[in-house]
């Protein structure tokens, strides 16, 4: 998936299209990292991934500035019974972070990510 650049057929694009202009992203992308746990370390008894703890893995492999963050987007090379989004407290000082996780098979899904992300913004689902 491209994420940046406009005029691309990026995510950029896809937000300013479905905002009328009114929503921007810049992404800061960093490259793919390790993690060291085993796969079922980050699923359920019933399956589901432990997405935030998975989210706050993955930030911490990248090395990023957590302080710096308010939004953050993980693509996983795994399938994970689906995509979420939402809210977790993420750093030493514990701020709201929102994040998007979504598995590599979804990746070209524009409106799955935009989908993931309104809750990263903390959108709910709307009835209708």
């Amino acid at each position: 998936m491209h994420l940046g650049g406009p005029g691309s057929g990026s995510m950029q694009d896809f937000f300013l299209e479905n905002t009328y202009g009114k929503l921007s992203i810049n992404p800061n992308l960093h490259a793919p990292v390790d993690i060291t746990k085993p796969k079922s370390a980050y699923y359920n008894e019933n399956g589901f991934p432990q997405s935030s703890t998975l989210v706050r893995d993955c930030v911490a492999a990248a090395r990023v500035n957590v302080q710096a963050l308010r939004h953050v987007m993980v693509l996983i090379n795994d399938d994970l019974n689906g995509s979420w989004g939402g809210i977790l407290d993420i750093g030493d000082d514990l701020h709201a972070v929102g994040f998007a996780l979504l598995s590599y098979t979804n990746q070209r899904a524009h409106s799955l990510w935009a989908h993931e992300m309104g809750h990263a913004y903390r959108l709910l689902h709307s009835s209708g």
